[in-house]
């Protein structure tokens, strides 16, 4: 008995009371004495009553930790790496480095600080390093689960991060704050250390959040991260929104460095809050942000992009700011403070400045924005509200005169200079009266925009914009000023002008037309200076170029037909298109059609280019001389002119060389012999034909001749301007025939088809389809020329894509779109409504009420045709009807409430269901709801029209039936071996308690009304207790039974004087072993006192009488196979 009385006394002077403490760190390993690892498990076994704290004194530096597995955190915790001695790394307050073993290419993802439940948790002064993870791409140095109260950072407290994927990842986490982090940056500031697909922060369904801080100081700072923030309340395991938070702010942060010149590759995602502020951030060489479902309001206001932090020059953001489904957005302010400038967003493909997607209010004041990637300061697209409109009705030297939504504030702006109208400086405010008249003087040698803003929502703000797409440049022909370059579209512009090549201004529409071949420059202006980028097109000659330099031509061989021309090119092929090549012989026969001549006899053969338009280009002619046969000396003959009706032309002087003796016959032009003499004398004018022979083998020679006739007519047309008539009018014409002779005297008469006299000019205009024939005489002789004039057909169009919008919400918001961007030629429109009045000239036509539509397109040529019919049909907008809603209440508190059975009409199916409770969280996506309690439930249905009207809300009510019955409240119960199990509940009110073995239909196992349930337990399990009054029942609350020894707590002493205070001895824990023994002894051994299962405490008294003051022992046996526990307890009186 005196050994186990001292044993007592041992463990009476070892024990103490648990309280707060300080773990130091002495030690760079992984664990054991002095890692840190063990210090966070000596804080862990200390309680969470008070807060702990962790400080370092490692003397083996640098102080780096390699960790191998997660560092396990608890609640009530600081670890502050700062309070190790000496400087901080680097340029930074971190001075230990911490960092995984694990190779990146592992299966394993390193995690360095874990934590699950956790409140009050603090993280200071740690450079962490190399947490990445090639697999998973997920590795981070901070991971907390389910956690409230967390502070990582703060001045002079920060933490590095480099070469992490997550720095920092939480879920479900609640009241956080990060500031004064350096992420992606090595300690001294010279590296950029992020990795390719890494992320900022990852903060998944967390609440109350501050990145930052009101000071600078607590401002974070971000190097190259890939990925920025995302903060949402998504799922990240269903990718579906679960939550929406309070409040996030981001405010004094540094997103991206200059000097290094880095920064975020895709912007910052923050989702799913109710309010959230962007205040004083500067971004540079980094993404913006994206906003995603903030339902009440949103403050941005001192921030900067594209500029950075030192406003250097070359700074640059890769996007601005986006929104999505966003509320009471707030864009800057009055206080010039408040502005934000956003600029140098250098990027084509991430958009405007601001934009604006399915979102309510948003309102922008005073700020700065210009040098974005797109020419548009503010873009909204399928707004929940009706937003301002704002134009221009006119502006000369500097008055700007206009019209708005009446009543609404007019912000005018400087322009910047990146070539297109920005709202770089505010200028000037003033307000349209109620007609929605405005004027303001703002100086007139500047650029300017303006925007309009009422009710808290800004308009677009004015702006140029042009699309290039679709022009159609078309060269010149037939040697005339009739280039032109059509199709380009320009809104908002005061001012067009067209210039040449030498700067000479020749346009101000949008189409130039009846221009010669040059290079010409397009530029728009709104007002004075502010102006879209030049573009310049070039109107080239159409006219056929023939390059014959490297020219080679064959001579005909002994009359076989083998003479060509070749090696001739059109230089400027790709001005015109060809629609044909011809060679012609000196008979008028086309002899090729193509630039290659080949297997033709001797002769004088001409190259005819024939245009796409009908301009014609005439070459050569180019001669192929004869080889082997006889030939005569064409410069030395000598051709007589014959008299008009006479017969006294000659050709004389005929000269040839061959092999002995030499024969000659002359035919006329119809192949008729007329003569055997070596001159043919006294003939008509007209085509005469020789053949020489001589007594060579290759045979005769053949030779052309014309006997011009005196004062003769010719009528030539390879210059002529002809036009066929257009498919829509009698235009054709006849005009700049060559008509000469010697006497030109020329009396001129047109014939037409039917014989009938229509002219007596040497042109011919408003000609309709058919033959006319001009008879020209000049008393001596008479010419005439039949020419053909045809109608051109309508262009066939192919099945152009088309998109057609109905009209929705009672409004004339229907639109019809086709697509017409693959087509190669030029096309105009007509559009036509159902009373046949034109009401759109372009591929869109919007704002349209019900009804048929017509679309008649017009070739290059004018010519016009009807191509299609549209239908646009009028869509009733969405209804909830709430009166077919059949609404069951709650029962008893139990969560058996819904609603079902809802009609809705209008709109376009299908439809989408929100559900959302009074708190605006979203409980249902289906058009019933079902097992819930008594609450006002709205539902929110959203159509696929995509139209302003397309979602609808309507609250309802379910009430409660009977009385609510709170689920009794519980403790697990604890036991250490098989046997008799105790479960025990209690409650505020009286009632029978039920046991059951699910949480919900399931097996009833027992009822009373004590709360006491006794069993056989020989497992560990969960059971379940209700509380019923009646026919109403609470919820049931869950009981684990489990098989583990939970440390009871023994009180050293108590003090029975009946004050109320310390007169029983309490063993916490105690009644969770209900076959617990304890016995206490007096010094001498004897039992004072005895229960089995505690189920009476001891007061300090033996049978009724109080014992004296002094020492006693204990002896506690929980169960059979439980430990024992022994001690000392002081009785005070």
């Amino acid at each position: 008995m005196r050994k186990i009385i001292a044993l007592l006394l041992l463990f009476v002077l070892c024990s103490y009371a648990l309280r707060a403490a300080v773990f130091t760190v002495s030690s760079n390993a992984d664990n054991g004495i002095g890692s840190l690892r063990e210090a966070l498990q000596m804080a862990a076994a200390n309680g969470i009553a008070e807060t702990d704290y962790i400080y370092f004194n490692i003397t083996n530096l640098p102080a780096l930790i390699s960790i191998e597995s997660p560092l396990i955190l608890s609640s009530n915790l600081i670890i502050d790496a700062t309070t190790l001695s000496g400087p901080g790394l680097g340029l930074s307050s971190a001075k230990v480095t911490m960092k995984t073993s694990i190779s990146y290419i592992s299966n394993i993802t390193p995690i360095g600080f874990s934590g699950t439940n956790l409140k009050n948790l603090e993280i200071y002064g740690f450079y962490f390093s190399f947490f990445a993870n090639g697999a998973s791409r997920s590795s981070t140095p901070i991971s907390l689960n389910n956690c409230e109260n967390i502070i990582i950072g703060a001045p002079n407290k920060g933490n590095v991060y480099g070469n992490i994927d997550v720095n920092i990842n939480m879920f479900k986490c609640n009241k956080i704050k990060v500031s004064n982090n350096w992420f992606a940056f090595n300690p001294e500031r010279t590296e950029l250390l992020g990795t390719a697909f890494g992320s900022m922060l990852r903060f998944y369904q967390c609440d109350n959040i501050v990145i930052g801080g009101d000071t600078k100081a607590e401002g974070n700072q971000c190097g190259y991260i890939y990925n920025g923030m995302l903060i949402t309340g998504i799922d990240p395991s269903t990718q579906s929104a679960q939550q929406r938070g309070e409040i996030c702010v981001i405010k004094n942060n540094v997103f991206g460095d200059e000097l290094l010149k880095g920064g975020l590759s895709e912007p910052h995602n923050i989702q799913n809050f109710k309010r959230v502020e962007l205040l004083n951030n500067f971004t540079s060489m980094s993404a913006g942000f994206s906003f995603k479902d903030i339902s009440v309001t949103m403050l941005i206001q001192g921030n900067s992009f594209g500029v950075g932090a030192l406003n250097a020059q070359g700074s640059y953001a890769h996007s601005l700011l986006n929104f999505d489904a966003c509320n009471n957005v707030l864009i800057g302010g009055k206080d010039g403070a408040q502005a934000n400038t956003l600029a140098n967003n250098k990027y084509g493909g991430f958009g405007p400045g601001v934009y604006a997607n399915n979102c309510g209010d948003i309102l922008l004041q005073r700020n700065s924005i210009y040098c974005t990637a797109q020419s548009i300061v503010y873009k909204p697209e399928n707004s929940k509200v009706e937003l301002p409109v704002i134009s221009i009705t006119s502006y000369s030297n500097g008055t700007l005169i206009g019209t708005a939504t009446p009543n609404a504030e007019i912000e005018v702006y400087t322009d910047g200079e990146c070539m297109q109208c920005e709202a770089k400086a505010y200028a000037a405010t003033t307000t349209a009266d109620a007609s929605g008249n405005w004027s303001i003087t703002i100086p007139s040698d500047i650029g300017f925009t303006a925007s309009a803003s009422i009710n808290n929502r800004t308009s677009k703000f004015l702006g140029l914009s042009f699309l290039a797409g679709n022009v159609i440049v078309k060269n010149t022909s037939c040697g005339l000023a009739n280039g032109s370059i059509k199709g380009l579209k320009v809104q908002g512009a005061t001012r067009i002008q067209w210039k040449d090549s030498k700067g000479n201004f020749v346009g101000n529409t949008e189409e130039l037309i009846n221009v010669k071949p040059d290079i010409y420059t397009f530029q728009a202006f709104l007002g004075t200076t502010c102006k879209t980028q030049t573009l310049s097109y070039q109107v080239k000659d159409g006219q056929p170029q023939l390059f014959t330099g490297i020219m080679s031509i064959s001579p005909e061989n002994c009359n076989q037909s083998d003479g060509g021309i070749k090696n001739l090119f059109i230089s400027n092929q790709s001005d015109f298109t060809t629609k044909s090549l011809k060679w012609i012989n000196e008979k008028g026969e086309v002899k090729g059609n193509s630039l290659t001549l080949s297997n033709v006899k001797s002769g004088k053969y001409t190259l005819q280019v024939l245009t796409s338009d009908d301009c014609s280009a005439i070459f050569g002619p180019f001669e192929i001389l004869a080889k082997g046969v006889p030939s005569i000396d064409n410069d030395k003959v000598n051709v007589t002119k014959a008299g008009c009706g006479s017969a006294n032309g000659s050709i004389t002087n005929i000269i040839v060389s061959g092999v002995g003796k030499i024969k000659l016959v002359w035919k006329d032009g119809e192949g008729k012999i007329i003569s055997r003499d070596s001159e043919l004398t006294n003939v008509p004018g007209g085509k005469y034909y020789l053949e020489v022979s001589d007594e060579g083998t290759c045979g005769a020679a053949f030779y052309d001749f014309d006997i011009p006739i005196l004062n003769a007519i010719t009528i030539s047309d390879q210059t002529a301007d002809i036009q066929n008539a257009s498919c829509m009018a009698d235009d054709g014409y006849i005009k700049k025939l060559v008509i000469t002779s010697s006497d030109a005297n020329f009396n001129f008469k047109w014939i037409n088809g039917s014989g009938a006299l229509v002219g007596d000019k040497p042109e011919l205009e408003n000609l309709a389809a058919g033959k006319y024939t001009l008879i020209v005489s000049n008393g001596y002789c008479t010419a005439n020329r039949t020419f053909n004039i045809i109608r051109q057909s309508p262009e066939a169009y192919p099945d152009f894509p088309f998109a057609v919008t109905p009209a929705t919400c009672n409004l004339n918001n229907g639109a019809i779109k086709v697509n017409v961007s693959s087509y190669q030629g030029a096309v105009r429109f007509k559009w036509l409504n159902e009373a046949g009045a034109q009401i759109g000239d372009n591929n869109e036509i919007l704002n349209l009420s019900e009804g048929n539509y017509q679309l008649y397109l017009q070739d290059e040529n004018g010519c016009e045709s009807f191509y299609n019919s549209y239908v646009i049909k009028k869509i009733i907008p969405l209804l909830i009807d709430a009166e077919s809603a059949n609404i069951m209440d709650d029962r008893c508190g139990m969560g058996v409430g819904s609603i079902t059975n809802i009609s809705i009409q209008g709109g376009i199916v299908p439809y989408q269901y929100v559900w959302r409770n009074a708190d605006h969280e979203i409980i249902s996506t289906k058009a019933e709801l079902n097992n819930v309690k008594k609450g006002i439930y709205t539902l929110t249905i959203t159509d696929n029209s995509n139209s302003v009207c397309s979602e609808q809300s309507l609250s309802f009510t379910i009430s409660n039936l009977g009385e609510v019955i709170s689920p009794p409240i519980v403790s697990p119960s604890l036991l250490c071996a098989e046997g008799d199990g105790m479960i025990r509940a209690s409650a505020a009110t009286s009632g029978v308690f039920n046991l059951y073995d699910k949480a919900t239909n399931g097996n009833l196992l027992a009822s009373n009304e004590t709360g006491i349930f006794k069993l056989k337990i020989s497992r560990s399990s969960t059971f379940f207790i209700s509380l019923a009054n009646g026919t109403c029942e609470s919820e049931r609350a869950a009981v684990p039974v489990i098989f583990s020894e939970k440390t009871i707590e023994i009180p050293s002493s108590i003090s029975p004087n009946d004050d109320g205070i310390n007169d029983i001895w309490q063993i916490k824990n105690i009644n969770q072993y209900p076959k617990a023994s304890v016995k206490v002894f007096n010094r001498n051994g004897n039992v004072v006192f005895t229960s089995e299962g505690y189920q009476k405490s001891f007061d300090g008294k033996m049978n009724g009488t109080a014992l004296p003051a002094g020492v006693y022992f204990y002896v506690i046996n929980l169960a059979p196979d439980c430990k024992q526990f022994s001690g000392s307890l002081t009785v005070l009186l």
